[in-house]
């Protein structure tokens, strides 16, 4: 598969024909894996895998995020900016 002996330009490409860009390559005259397909698929099977991994959930664990460097001021003059508070 890294020989990409069946590549050939997307322009090119016939149905059943892998469409997957190779490294660097990309527009109509790109160049393209070119391996068969499935029915229906516009990749081979093993650009298809790359392209479409199922993810699984890891857990449900919950984060939580304290921000600290909001705290609460003073101030006298009401008619203060928000850009006037930030120092």
């Amino acid at each position: 598969m890294t020989m990409f002996t069946n590549r050939v330009r997307f322009i090119s490409a016939k149905h059943r024909q892998c469409k997957f860009f190779l490294p660097g390559e990309s527009g109509a005259q790109g160049f393209v894996c070119g391996e068969p397909t499935g029915i229906d698929r516009s990749f081979c099977d093993h650009h298809h895998a790359h392209c479409f991994k199922t993810l699984t959930p890891v857990s449900r664990a919950t984060a939580r995020f304290d921000d600290q460097s909001v705290s609460e001021i003073e101030v006298e003059d009401s008619d203060l900016e928000l850009t006037e508070l930030v120092w």
